[in-house]
């Protein structure tokens, strides 16, 4: 049995290199749903120093599947949405 690694129950270690060393960081989710595709911009996660491999919270996870299926809801070929604007969250300084 593999036992994770975690602290206060967040993941630290990645899943794809299994370096414990993440960052902070953003990025942009992109998916192709049904020959449309949608962009979000600026969405915030954890990054692997090493590898790069992101990682979601479960809350900015549930906040993209409701952009995603809003998006979707438009039937738009190409839809870019800015993360920060379409939840009404401030970036952090």
């Amino acid at each position: 049995m593999v036992k994770e690694r975690t602290i206060n129950g967040e993941n630290k270690m990645c899943n794809a290199c299994f370096n414990d060393k993440k960052i902070k960081s953003t990025t942009t989710f992109t998916i192709d749903c049904n020959g449309s595709l949608i962009v979000v911009k600026n969405v915030p996660c954890m990054e692997c120093e090493r590898c790069g491999d992101i990682l979601y919270s479960d809350d900015v996870s549930q906040k993209l599947e409701n952009i995603v299926e809003e998006a979707k809801a438009r039937s738009y070929d190409f839809s870019v949405v800015d993360y920060e604007k379409a939840t009404g969250i401030e970036k952090e300084a």
